[in-house]
This record gives structure tokens, sequence and C-alpha cells, in this order.
């Protein structure tokens, strides 16, 4: 009984074996290829084979490792590995394992991106996809913040994340350049090596824009000017100014994809370097502290763009409308925020000031002032591994020294209605002997997601 048992278990084992063995190890091998890239360059490899029996027939499976990109005098070795999986009839055996497919080689560490497709007997093709590079930009104006009239008034943006602005680099290249815009999740920055920022964030906002947004647990609040009796004085408007911004780039002819932004490293500040400047400061640069000043200096930068100017003080004053005086409401930039009026009178002799608490909500931007926008030149350095990067760049930029930036309205602002911003107005004091406007309306900046106050 116990021998039949056996019997009957090595006859199950065999036929399990059978079941399970439709691939005989029938050879392998081993050797090198090489093919001139698409674009320039050359890209060599090692490869691997063995070859398997199937019921379809033999099936040769090539691993291709041990890139090496050879450009301009420079070999790169490059990391990643490749399949290709040469079958009769399209049948895969073993099943498992990747299929032939196209394998991006390079990166921003390397300065550029090549696709290789596996072949057949170890061969390959390539294609240089394009060139990794940054622009520098000395800075980039991030949001116009408007006080508000009185010394015990205020402006407070809370967790809303409407401040900020979107950016374009559009305008800084040809009309022959076309310039498109992809970024993987958001917060800045694309790279693993650097902290994201605590303080803003950033998305695509369009095809060719980016959206560069005040973060929900970073609050800013804007009092008003310490004399109550000057009412509005857009002399204490606060203008947020980025130092270190880099745009990453990929450029391939006349395309240009930009993944976002990142910070530049070498500030010792090691992050996202933003500091708010006074309209008045700019008026009057050496009534700034020595420590802004330090700053401005941007002394870390030993590309030669140099520290902010006085050029670049009027450039940055130029973004707020009214710190030189002007009057005008431009429609395509301003949206009249309603129904309220905010009062600010002066009480009768032995009384105080009221105040007004209100909670303004962001609306939606009209159809005008969807075309909101302010654009200004600064100063900027081209970065990269490979002298093409900087080539292929000069051609496709229209100045070699600045860099057109515009800022404009971003649809993240319709996207997130409902946000909103607390307004505190208190009036003057009758000691104050006030004069000016005593009603005041609110207008929505549709280009940097503030509010603004004009004398009605």
């Amino acid at each position: 009984m116990l021998n039949l048992l056996r019997s009957a278990v090595k006859l199950f084992l065999y036929a399990s074996l059978a079941s399970i063995s439709v691939s005989l190890y029938a050879g392998s091998g081993s050797g090198t290829g090489s093919t001139s890239v698409s674009g320039t360059g050359t890209l060599s490899w090692s490869y691997t084979w063995y070859t398997s029996t199937c019921p379809t027939g033999q099936v040769t499976t090539y691993n291709f490792t041990n890139f090496v990109y050879t450009a301009t005098g420079v070999h790169d070795s490059l990391t990643g590995s490749a399949t290709y999986i040469q079958s009769p009839g399209g049948q895969y055996c073993p099943a498992s394992g990747p299929h032939p497919s196209a394998l991006p080689l390079g990166g921003s560490s390397y300065g550029y991106l090549l696709n290789f497709n596996p072949g057949a007997n170890g061969t390959g093709s390539s294609g240089l996809v394009g060139y990794y590079g940054t622009l520098n930009p000395k800075f980039i104006v991030l949001s116009v913040i408007y006080a508000p009239p009185g010394a015990q008034s205020y402006v407070d943006y809370g967790t809303s994340t409407e401040l900020g602005t979107s950016t374009t680099l559009s305008n800084a290249f040809t009309n022959s350049t076309s310039v498109s815009v992809t970024i993987g999740g958001s917060g800045i920055f694309g790279s693993s090596s650097q902290t994201a920022s605590t303080s803003f964030t950033e998305e695509q906002d369009s095809s060719s824009s980016v959206a560069i947004s005040k973060a929900t647990n970073y609050d800013v609040r804007v009092p008003g000017p310490i004399n109550s009796a000057v009412g509005l004085d857009h002399d204490y408007d606060l203008i947020f100014v980025w130092l270190n911004p880099k745009a990453n780039l990929l450029v391939n002819n006349s395309n240009v994809t930009w993944s976002g932004y990142t910070y530049d490293s070498r500030d010792p500040a090691n992050e996202m370097d933003v500091v708010g400047l006074y309209a008045y400061w700019l008026k009057n640069p050496s009534s700034m502290p020595a420590s802004v000043q330090s700053k401005l200096a941007r002394s870390w930068d030993p590309t030669g763009v140099g520290g902010l100017t006085t050029a670049d003080f009027a450039t940055i004053l130029a973004q707020d409308s009214f710190a030189n005086g002007g009057s005008s409401i431009d429609p395509k930039r301003f949206d009249l925020e309603g129904p309220e009026t905010f009062l600010y009178e002066p009480p009768p002799p032995g009384g105080q000031p009221f105040t007004q608490n209100y909670t303004e909500t962001y609306q939606t931007t009209s159809t005008t002032g969807r075309s909101g926008s302010t654009t200004y030149s600064v100063g900027y350095s081209k970065e990269s591994k490979l002298n093409a990067f900087q080539n292929m760049i000069s051609i496709d930029l229209k100045d070699s020294q600045t860099l057109t930036w515009t800022n404009k309205w971003s649809s993240q602002t319709t996207q997130m209605q409902g946000q909103t911003g607390t307004l505190s107005i208190t009036g003057p004091a009758y000691s104050d002997n006030y004069t000016g406007p005593t009603s005041f309306q609110v207008y929505q900046d549709n280009v940097y997601g503030t509010f603004m106050f004009n004398p009605l």
C-alpha cells in the first residue's frame, strides 16, 4: 500500500513539472553595440541575451545596460536598463518582464535627455530629445500688497492661496519658438535635493505659464501708515520679490519645455529667498535697512548678473500702478469688489474713530480682467553642463542681456473662488485733523491676487 502511494506522488510531481516546463533554456551570450544619436553624439552599451524554447517557437531576450553617451568629446555613463524580447507571433515566453519600449536616458544631472529604442540582435536606436539647463533671472516679482488707510487698519490674507501670480516666459523667446509647461505635482521645487518652500507653492497654470501661490500655512498681514492723518499712502505698499529663482528648461531646436522653478542653492539662504520691499524703500534706496541691502546685493552669485540696481528698483516699483502717484484704474488688471464702500471718517470732538471689519471674498475674475498682465525685463544668466544648451538657448532668446518676464492673471484665482481676506479699517482720530477722502472702494488685483483701496 505504501509503495502504491509513493508511485502516485511521483506521477503527480512528474505531471506537474511537465505542465510548468513550457520554456527550455537554449543558449546565451553577450556583446556590445553603439549607434549615432539622432541630433548629435554617439550612444554605446553592453547587452546579454538568452534564448528560450516556447510552444510558439524560440524566444530571444536582450538586456541592455552600461550606457555611455559621447558628445563634443565628453563621455557620460548613464544609469538605466532596457529589454527587447524577440518572439514569433508576438507571443512572450516567459510572460513576465518588460516588453520593447523607449527608455529615457540622461536627465537634468547630465544636461540632456535621450530616448533609447532597444532592438533585436543587440541593436538599438537613439534620438536626442533636448538639452537641460536653467535660466537664472536676477529676481521675480511675486506679489504687490496694498496698504489700507489708517494707522490701526490692516489687511490679512490668512489661509488664502490667492496671493501670488502666474508667470510666463513666452515673451522672452523669438516668435518661432514654442514654449510649453510640464510640471509633475505641486510645490516648488522639482529637484528632490531641494526642500519644498513652506511659504509658496507652484503648479502649472496653463500650457505656457506657472502659477506661484501663497501656501495656506503662511499668513501675510499688512498695516496702514503710522499716521492716520495721511489716510491712504501707497509708499507703504509691500512688494514681494524672489531673489534666487531658477527656471528649468529642456530645449530642442525651436521647442522649449519649462518644468517649473527651483532656487539657486549657491544662495546661503539655501531656500526660496523672498524679501518684502516697501514702495518707500524703492523710491529711496538709501533708506533701506543694511540687512535688506545685503540681501539685494546677491554677492553669492558668481555669474556676473550682480545685485539689484536703482534701475531694478524702478522696474519693481512699476508693478505697483499707484506707488508713483498714478490714480487711473486699469479694467484689465483691477475688478471692483462690491457692494461695500469702506468709510474712513473722523469722529466729532471728544469721540473715538469707529472700526469696520470685513471678510472680503475673491470674486470670479471678469472676462476683461483675465487679460490683465504686467511685463518687465530683468538681467539673467544661463546654466547647463553642456555648451550645446548655451548655444541653442542663445539663438532662441530675444535678448542676450535681459529676460522679458510677464506676470498675468492666474486661472487658479477662478478655480479657487470663495477664498477670503480680512480687512479692518479704523478711521482717523479727531486730533489727526484729517481732511482727505472719507469713502474708499476695494478692487481685486487680478495679476497679484490682492485687494487695492481707492478713494470713491
